[in-house]
């Protein structure tokens, strides 16, 4: 059976989930004050168990073949991982450009910064490989869960809390992202930790205010689209908590200082490469002017078709949130971002939480009428009467979350034919609405979840087991080029003074992707990278038929199949993956090796 028809006979269970708590619904009102405590809002160190369980069990399957799978590295992966390099040793990015704000991608493009700062001890400490440009995603994706748990669980309760926990901890986006390394998917997490301690600042200490600035700020340093929707974020919840007098203008202004402490260097680099000024270099970053990479024609205000634009942009929004079907490194067809029998609920959570936005601290109605009353209040009008403050606050949460979705919907229609990656700002808040949605379910009959939970575990399995299989490794061997860098080691091994790489060993025979996973594998410094001996060493050919007699210190990288077709006889062919390098014949028995 495949996934296809696995997702409709799910779709067919939620549906007949919801209906069912619709018909509930519809006899009675329930509200969590009016709720039965779970034994885990009973027993507040089983809460802290389940928390600690969920938590480990999610960690182990993010380092289950850590830094093997997916096999290979992404192109612009290795990049941010190059750069981090050459930033450890040098303080430069490989190019020579001290300490930028913004990477200098391929050469002309842009490229978000943050990850590669981040990278930085780790590739310190134990050198350039795919574990340690990965790494600090998954400590990040870490944290993210733990903190989205306490997010929701401030603002609406452990149970609610528990089931986005659940839900972050095995959904495909989540587990996916956080074990290959690009720069983007730093962005969804900073934006994470900004809401969580700006809500904390509302419902604890002002201090927090401050620190969600700082998070807020590194948004920026995250991912390109952050120029133009963290600003919205934080222009409409600053209206909000200033007209609900949530904060005083003494701590806006702080957090506007803040904020723009941190982030003025980026958005002078908006401005350099609007206006087109030079770069500026100071003591302690370079803020780049790219003379030839302009990212606005991605922003539907700057397109020269926006109308049609608008209707693409907006299919592509679509896809994302019901759909998730995108490229393999990001989605694995048939479980889409969130499991696509979640979509359903996450809509039904997004009309919860404005509902609850509007009905929350309604005064109490009691159910006891007179008997010759007219016009008996309906049992479904009864609210919890609760602290005006309290009430205020928990508001103010909701309210949070309804402003971080319409930001990702935001993106999402002004951004050119977004993808996963484009629009990873939504994904958090389709995780969260999720639950909000199963949430509602459980309130309305408990036993309706002990039906979707074997549906939870069964597509869990199915996509671990799929993304571990043999099939899945293979496909994103072949994208991100797996076995290239063990056949550089086995040249480097042989203290080659001469590389030769075959321009097909790139799908699309860029030379530039292949120089740069001969940065990333053979660890070469920036410094000789900028230098003719680079060149000399290095030889990025196409069309070379490789020669019958290789000089001893001569190595080449081909792709398998061409390494096929030569005698065996004449070289020593050693593969990986799909991939071969081909080298002097060492001894009279040496043979080929898989």
């Amino acid at each position: 059976m495949d996934m296809d028809t696995i997702n409709i006979i799910a779709m067919g269970i939620t549906l007949v989930v919801l209906i069912i708590a619709v018909h509930y619904a519809g006899q009675h009102s329930v509200s969590p004050a009016e709720s039965k405590q779970t034994v885990f809002e009973k027993n507040r160190r089983m809460e802290w168990i389940f928390f600690g369980i969920v938590l480990l069990v999610a960690f182990t399957i993010r380092i289950w073949d850590f830094g093997i799978l997916p096999y290979g590295m992404n192109q612009d992966g290795a990049m941010g991982a190059v750069d981090a390099k050459a930033l450890a040793d040098h303080g430069t990015d490989r190019l020579g450009m001290y300490m930028p704000v913004h990477f200098t991608a391929w050469g002309y493009g842009q490229m978000s910064v943050l990850l590669s700062y981040l990278s930085i001890p780790f590739i310190k400490l134990f050198g350039l490989n795919p574990v340690t440009a990965r790494l600090p995603v998954l400590i990040i994706s870490m944290l993210a869960i733990a903190v989205l748990y306490l997010l929701i669980k401030e603002i609406s309760g452990i149970t609610p809390a528990q089931i986005a926990l659940v839900l972050v901890s095995f959904t495909p986006w989540h587990f996916m992202q956080s074990r290959w390394a690009l720069d983007c998917n730093m962005f969804p997490h900073m934006m994470l930790f900004g809401v969580f301690f700006l809500y904390r600042g509302i419902k604890y200490r002002k201090r927090n205010l401050y620190l969600s600035m700082v998070f807020f700020a590194l948004c920026m340093y995250s991912y390109g689209v952050s120029f133009y929707t963290v600003p919205v974020f934080l222009l409409c919840s600053c209206i909000y908590l200033l007209v609900k007098r949530l904060i005083r203008v003494r701590d806006l202004l702080i957090c506007i200082g803040i904020y723009f402490l941190i982030s003025w260097p980026i958005y002078l680099t908006m401005l350099i490469n609007t206006m087109r000024w030079p770069t500026i270099e100071t003591p302690f970053f370079t803020i780049p002017f790219f003379p030839e990479s302009m990212r606005s024609g991605d922003i539907l205000f700057f397109s020269e078709h926006p109308w049609e634009q608008l209707v693409e942009n907006a299919k592509a929004l679509w896809n994302v949130f019901c759909r998730g079907d995108d490229m393999p490194w990001n989605t694995i067809h048939g479980f889409g971002t969130i499991f696509p029998f979640l979509v359903p609920f996450a809509m039904v959570g997004i009309a919860v939480v404005v509902t609850r936005f509007f009905k929350i601290g309604k005064r109490r109605v009691t159910e006891t009428v007179s008997e010759e009353a007219e016009d008996p209040i309906p049992v479904d009008a009864v609210v919890e009467e609760r602290p005006e403050s309290e009430v205020k606050v928990e508001r103010c949460g909701l309210v949070l979350l309804i402003f971080w979705l319409l930001t990702a919907l935001f993106c999402g229609l002004i951004t050119a034919t977004v993808n996963v990656n484009r629009e990873n700002i939504l994904m958090y808040c389709m995780v969260i609405f999720a639950a909000y949605g199963v949430w509602t379910v459980f309130k309305q009959k408990k036993i309706l979840l002990y039906i979707l939970v074997p549906v939870f575990l069964f597509y869990g399995t199915v996509f671990q087991t799929t993304y571990h299989s043999q099939a899945y490794t293979d496909s994103m061997s072949l994208i991100f080029m797996g076995g290239f860098g063990e056949c550089l080691d086995e040249l480097e091994e042989r203290d080659c003074r001469e590389y030769y790489i075959d321009a097909d060993c790139h799908f699309e025979r860029a030379l530039k992707v292949l120089e740069l996973n001969v940065l990333f594998y053979l660890e070469v410094d920036s410094e000789f990278y900028r230098s003719e001996g680079f060149g000399e060493k290095y030889h990025f050919v196409a069309d070379q038929p490789i020669p019958p007699d290789i000089p001893e210190g001569v190595g080449y990288v081909v792709p398998k199949s061409v390494a096929d077709t030569l005698n065996s006889t004449q070289y020593s062919i050693i593969y990986h993956g799909n991939y071969a390098a081909v080298f002097w014949r060492e001894s009279p028995d040496e043979s080929k090796v898989d």
